[in-house]
Order: C-alpha cells, then sequence, then structure tokens
C-alpha cells in the first residue's frame, strides 16, 4: 500500500502506473465560491505532474469530490460527490458525464476487476458499505452492508479511500474542521473482510488521497555509471550503480571486488 502525499490532493486512484487525482483549491474558510477542482495524472515512472482538465469553480463545498475510482470493465474513472452523485469522467480529457446518485452520502469508492464497486456511506452515527454496478441506464445497487459505528463517526464532510484486494476491502477514513484553517490531521486505517464480515482496525495513520497495491516485481538488470575504468596506482573513482526497472520489489544492491 502506498501514500501519495500532497495536501492539495483529496482524492486519487492508481491505473497502470498513473495516479489520477483530484485537485482541490479552496481558502481557508472554504466560502461558497472558492472551491475549484481539477484532475491531474501523475506518471510514477517520470514523477511528472500533466493536467488533464480544469473543471473549474464547483461552489460549495458539497459539490467538492469526495471520491474518485477506475471501473475497469469501462476505462472510465468513476467520481462520487459528498451528495451521492456519481459521474464517470474519461482518463484521456476529463470529460465528465453525471450517471445519477448513489446514496445521501457517499464518501469514497473503490472497483473490483469485474466492474463491482464499492462505496463507503457514512451519514450520523450509521456507516454501510454500498454494493453497486453502473450500466447504461444508470446505478444498480446490489446490496448495502451495515458497517459497525465506530467507522462512522468521522464528519460528515469527510473523504475515505477504498482498495478492494481479493475479500478484503481496505478502508481509510480522514476529516477536517471546516472552520479553521489546515488540512486533515489524522486518517484511520480498516480492513472489512466480505467473506465473513468482520471489521478490523488496523490503528491511526496520515491522512491518505488515495490506496493502491504494486505487485512485487522481480529486478532484470543493473546499469553501470562505466563499463570500464583506467585508472593510475593509488587512484580511486566513484561507481554508481542502478537496479532496473525502477518498479522493482527489490532494487538493494551488494558491492565485492576481487583482483
Amino acid at each position: 500500500l502506498f501514500r501519495l502525499a500532497g495536501s492539495d490532493y483529496t482524492t486519487a486512484v492508481y491505473v497502470d502506473g498513473i495516479v489520477y487525482a483530484i485537485y482541490e483549491y479552496c481558502n481557508p474558510e472554504f466560502e461558497s465560491n472558492r472551491h475549484r477542482m481539477a484532475l491531474y495524472a501523475i506518471d510514477l515512472a517520470t514523477k511528472s505532474e500533466t493536467l488533464v482538465a480544469d473543471w473549474g469553480v464547483n461552489g460549495t463545498v458539497a459539490k467538492v469530490y469526495s471520491g474518485i475510482a477506475y471501473d475497469p470493465s469501462s476505462g472510465l474513472l468513476v467520481i462520487a460527490k459528498p451528495d451521492g452523485t456519481i459521474l464517470t469522467a474519461d482518463p484521456m480529457v476529463g470529460a465528465l458525464t453525471e450517471v445519477g446518485k448513489l446514496s445521501n452520502r457517499v464518501n469514497g469508492l473503490t472497483f473490483d476487476t469485474d466492474g463491482t464497486g464499492y462505496a463507503l456511506h457514512c451519514l450520523g452515527n450509521a456507516a454501510s458499505l454500498i454494493r453497486f454496478t453502473l450500466n447504461e441506464t444508470g446505478i444498480e445497487i446490489q446490496e448495502e452492508i451495515a458497517l459497525p459505528d465506530k467507522i462512522s463517526g468521522f464528519g460528515t464532510y469527510a473523504w475515505a479511500s477504498l482498495l478492494k484486494l481479493d475479500d478484503l476491502i481496505y478502508i481509510e477514513t480522514y476529516s477536517q474542521s471546516y472552520m479553521s484553517a489546515g488540512y486533515p490531521q489524522r486518517g484511520q486505517l480498516y480492513t472489512y473482510d466480505l467473506s465473513s464480515g468482520v471489521l478490523k482496525e488496523l490503528g491511526a495513520c496520515r491522512p491518505l488521497a488515495c490506496l493502491f497495491r504494486i505487485d512485487r516485481e522481480p529486478t532484470t538488470g543493473i546499469t553501470l555509471s562505466d563499463d570500464q575504468l583506467m585508472m593510475l596506482l593509488n587512484q580511486q573513482k566513484q561507481l554508481t550503480a542502478t537496479a532496473f526497472p525502477w518498479t522493482a520489489t527489490n532494487r538493494a544492491l551488494t558491492w565485492t571486488s576481487s583482483d
């Protein structure tokens, strides 16, 4: 699991080496006309950031985006508003299409490989996990799973990062005060087991904009700064080595020498 840093990114999703992140600008007092939203694509290989779409000023806090996920069945980004409205976005140009309303509150969402979506709904003292699919006619809710009360008390206007791995859904929640300046100060990480119905609290963490996994990948080679060196007696030169690919799980190097 990796953390996407950057306090201006409220929510993000990882897709094949690219992190699609929603950027939010707002003033410290969260005035009604100061929420400007944009979609960025962050290439993890080159560490470069590209503006995909500037969605402009979205108005009040209820109109900001609380979650983003990738639907592999359609190839589209799926975006949630806190009021439960669901939109899709083309990852190439960021064009938005409103699909419908999932519930009266959506704090975050994720998708399985088959296109099944899971959304976290928290409002007041109630929390649930909504399983749904998107089709040509809109949103089809398949199931709503009640969650223990302890996950529901993190705030009405709060974000959640979700990630489904096998039967587990990782849920990270964070919130912030809208009465003062600053960004979220704490997050809480859970797992929910879909097969057993057990919610497990993993502990506190820094606020996260994105949860994702990069599978273990072997090291395939090493490059040296110099292929050969000509040196005088007692002369010293520094060699640097880089293991590749950059996504390899273990890129540690051990140096040895012999006559």
